[in-house]
């Protein structure tokens, strides 16, 4: 029991560094995301079925899913170190100049997406809280 509390504390105290990382890399899913369907609004009828129509849709939805990964795993630090609940500290700061990524991932989190967790990771959470 006592791992698992150092682990917590060590998330804690690293959460900003954590959230940051998560932040830019929620960023560049963004923006390959976007490309891609940029890419597949230019596309015409006689695109459809090409290898080029084919990687297209697979971007779209491969980027798609990445940032969706990424709002699961801030929401799993959230859980760990609340870190939403200290946004008013200065070290927080970045989260005021990405507010389309924190505004993804409040939507993310309203819409219920995270019943798709496994029973295992609720209580492996659970476990971690009251530790």
């Amino acid at each position: 029991m006592k791992v698992v509390s150092v682990r917590s504390e060590l998330i804690t105290n690293y959460s900003v560094i954590i959230l940051k990382e998560m932040v830019k890399k929620a960023k560049t899913a963004k923006a390959k995301h976007e490309k891609a369907r940029q890419r597949e609004s230019t596309q015409t009828l006689g695109d459809v079925g090409t290898s080029r129509y084919w990687k297209t849709k697979g971007d779209v939805e491969f980027y798609f899913n990445e940032k969706q990964n990424v709002y699961k795993e801030m929401f799993e630090l959230d859980c760990v170190a609340g870190w939403t609940s200290k946004l008013h500290q200065d070290r927080y700061s970045f989260a005021f100049k990405n507010k389309e990524i924190f505004d993804e991932y409040k939507e993310y989190v309203s819409t219920k997406k995270l019943k798709e967790w496994t029973k295992w990771e609720k209580l492996n959470l659970e476990a971690i809280q009251n530790a």
